[in-house]
């Protein structure tokens, strides 16, 4: 009589399998496998390992996170597990857990190459940018062809603004018989960090030979095309930027941002007639994605062309009638036509299918106080604000329903008094009075500029703006001023009082950067819409040079205002204060909060440089 009892199944072979699978991307395979190994052994800790590595590549952190854990519980000195578990939390934005798996993965390993790159890369994200440095140079002195540790040590001086060190490392690694032996990806990726070191040094002309050099290795890298595209701007070889924007976009339909990039300099640049038709090229190349439509449409609202613009965000909404982006955008172009009932419908909408967005609740906020429903517009303004607290925008809608209700909260979240703050700067180092160094800021950063008329998408009007950032992007004399901003910073958050749930001061920290920094001229007349920083925390104005009017208390033309918001809500809402700009004063106060520029006439010009900065960690 024949046995009915199941053959026996070898684990280690199962294992061996999943491993194979792995290796030729077969996840879910893989993961077939898996599960009848665990189901035999369910705490075997190289199961569990290889579990959280298959979570990792599907994306799915939350489970890698618990099978590497699991893994760790029974085999506490597994040093891979470790390095994954390290990975995985870095990949939730958690780096200072993992700094705490690497150190654990290093006392069993204290030369794993692998682990102590993992631990600079964690060090650099949790904002200790120091101890990163020395994690990275100690890798390269035992591993001194690693390639990836030398793009991660250049990368790091550049960003800690050491690009000559960075260009010296380059050079010699790319030297380096190892590197030279590696991959033509690795070799483009160090050549692009040179030509990154040469740009901020100014030497464009160099850095585009690099760039070119670069993309013989990595022709289809967009990452390499889109930094040339930006060279060719400062050689002010504006047709050759275009085409290489439209070069990224050839493979790349989809990439929003290259089509940003790529429609404000046709709009600087004057090219009326080729503005926007890449995103009509891209809705023929990927007619299935609503993306090329709404960022059309976004471009149209800005215009105040909401008639196009209704009309584009429809299209979108056909391709994907759940999309946020499509309805919201749709709700501001009907509400702009007139109708009223058609904006409220696509508001709700889109808060219904897009429940997690503050965006969604921020932007139906603002259609509701716009049309004198202050009480709903504070419901959706608070739960934008519930969903994400350190949202600019939210926080700006906030504090203007705070204003329509009467809320006295109003004032605890702008506190003007506290928070606008003047600094009347000290002359750098090198010269006796700030009026001199302000003459020959002016007469330098007028040279810079190069294009016909303002920045389509931000709020200048009546003047141009530089297109690159201004601070630590080889300007000899921006960088002598960045010292005096920087000092002046530190005193603004040194005297800010901590309130543990405030949405500003809760953030104080004495580790920043800066996430945005540019120069802007109005020749003549001109002015700046009231608006916000939404990817800001402190943000700015330092004027260089001002017209003679601006003296007028009365008029206070050319003034800085706070408290009114865009011109959208008409009269309700009037600037709660004023401040006069001078040569030499910088203004800081918070992102969230509204501002812009009272009108000037005048044949003198202005030229001012604002600047946003972030928490480092």
């Amino acid at each position: 009589m024949k046995s009915t009892a199941s053959p026996h199944i070898d684990e280690s072979d199962l294992l061996a399998e999943v491993i194979r699978l792995m290796t030729l991307g077969d996840l879910d395979a893989a993961d077939g496998h898996l599960g009848r190994a665990l189901s035999l052994t369910p705490l075997n800790p190289v199961a569990l390992f290889l579990r959280g590595t298959i979570r990792f590549r599907q994306e799915d952190l939350g489970a890698a996170e618990l099978s590497f854990r699991q893994a760790l519980n029974i085999s506490p000195g597994h040093a891979l597990a470790s390095l994954h578990l390290a990975q995985t939390l870095r990949a939730l934005k958690r780096p200072n857990e993992a700094i705490v798996h690497c150190r654990a993965a290093l006392a069993t390993e204290p030369d794993n190459p692998d682990v102590m790159l993992e631990l600079a890369k964690a060090q650099e994200e949790s904002g200790d940018l120091s101890a990163a440095e020395s994690s990275l140079r100690r890798l390269l002195q035992r591993t001194p062809g690693m390639v990836q540790a030398v793009i991660n040590l250049s990368g790091l001086l550049i960003r800690r603004r050491h690009t000559v060190e960075a260009e010296g490392l380059l050079r010699y690694s790319l030297q380096h018989r190892e590197i030279a032996e590696r991959s033509a990806s690795d070799q483009a990726e160090l050549v692009h960090l040179l030509a990154i070191c040469l740009k901020l040094q100014r030497r464009h002309q160099e850095a585009l030979g690099y760039l070119d050099t670069a993309l013989t290795l990595a022709p289809a890298s967009d990452q390499i095309q889109s930094t040339r595209a930006l060279v060719l701007q400062h050689l002010r070889r504006f047709e050759e930027a275009i085409a290489a924007y439209r070069a990224i976009l050839e493979r790349s339909p989809l990439d929003l941002d290259t089509h940003l990039q790529l429609n404000e300099l046709l709009y600087r640049q004057g090219h009326d007639q080729r503005f926007l038709d890449s995103y009509e090229l891209a809705a023929r190349r990927a007619p299935r994605s609503p993306l090329p439509l709404i960022a059309k449409g976004q471009f149209l609202l800005q215009a105040r062309n909401a008639r196009a613009a209704r009309d584009a965000f429809e299209l979108a909404l056909h391709i994907d009638a759940d999309s946020g982006a499509a309805l919201l955008g749709l709700g501001r172009s009907l509400e702009a036509l007139g109708d009223l009932a058609g904006a409220r419908t696509a508001h709700d909408k889109s808060v219904s299918v897009n429940a997690g967005a503050a965006d969604a609740f921020t932007a139906f906020a603002g259609f509701l106080l716009r049309n004198d429903d202050s009480k709903q517009a504070f419901e959706m303004a608070s739960r934008a604000h519930q969903l994400q607290p350190t949202d600019q925008s939210a926080l700006a809608m906030l504090g203007l329903c705070y204003r329509a209700i009467g809320d006295k909260r109003e004032y605890q979240l702008n506190n003007y008094d506290a928070f606008v703050q003047v600094f009347d700067l000290e002359a750098p180092d090198g010269y006796e009075d700030i009026q001199k160094f302000n003459l020959d800021l002016s007469q330098y950063l007028d040279g810079l500029q190069s294009d016909v008329r303002e920045n389509f998408t931000q709020t200048l009007r009546g003047g141009t703006r530089l297109y690159d950032e201004l601070f630590y992007n080889g300007h000899e004399l921006v960088d002598k001023l960045c010292a005096r901003i920087e000092d002046a910073i530190r005193r603004y958050v040194a005297e800010m009082r901590v309130t543990a749930d405030h949405p500003f001061t809760s953030r104080k920290t004495s580790a920043f950067t800066f996430s945005g920094s540019w120069s802007s001229r109005i020749a003549g007349a001109g002015y700046h819409l009231n608006h916000i920083h939404p990817s800001g925390w402190i943000s700015s104005a330092y004027y260089v040079a001002v017209p003679d009017c601006t003296a007028d208390p009365v008029g206070k033309q050319g003034w800085l205002k706070f408290g009114e918001p865009s011109d959208d809500f008409g009269p309700a809402f009037p600037p709660r204060i004023t401040i006069p700009p001078r040569p030499g004063r910088l203004v800081l106060f918070p992102s969230y909060m509204w501002h812009g520029t009272v009108p000037y006439q005048s044949s003198q010009a202005r030229t001012s440089i604002a600047f946003d900065v972030v928490p480092l960690s």
